[in-house]
């Protein structure tokens, strides 16, 4: 059977690295999203941080407020066609050291009935939550 998953928001309670973090997510083995130029973080010093992003609403949750995603598709955050089960990855990118994985959490056609789904990711010190829904 196949099935779909939606991405809704992505919340960052904490930060990993104290100036914000280079986040991005897997869909299987393959990345999907980056927050790039922008860093998530708690503490929005100045306009390149971001507390929030709201997938469906094409916006994010910034020092001035909400503002508009930039060339925001809403089907970009749409993935269709899954046959199996998946998992989805939440990861901060750096530099000079590997890649941090935060977390991850499987998903399968059985989700479909549960509505939009929270997952909270936490290590390393990071506090992320992750909100998607399954359809089929």
């Amino acid at each position: 059977m196949s099935y779909t998953i939606k991405l809704i928001a992505l919340e960052c309670f904490h930060a990993q690295e104290l100036d914000g973090d280079e986040i991005y997510i897997k869909l299987d083995a393959g990345k999907v999203w980056q927050s790039l130029p922008d860093r998530m973080n708690h503490v929005l010093d100045d306009t390149g941080q971001v507390s929030e992003y709201d997938f469906v609403g094409g916006r994010k949750q910034t020092s001035e407020g909400w503002l508009p995603l930039t060339l925001y598709k809403p089907d970009d955050f749409i993935y269709a066609d899954q046959s199996s089960g998946a998992v989805l990855q939440l990861w901060d990118a750096d530099i000079l050291t590997s890649d941090d994985l935060l977390g991850q959490t499987p998903v399968d056609a059985a989700q479909a009935a549960g509505g939009n789904i929270s997952v909270v990711f936490q290590h390393n010190g990071a506090h992320y939550r992750l909100t998607y829904r399954v359809e089929v």
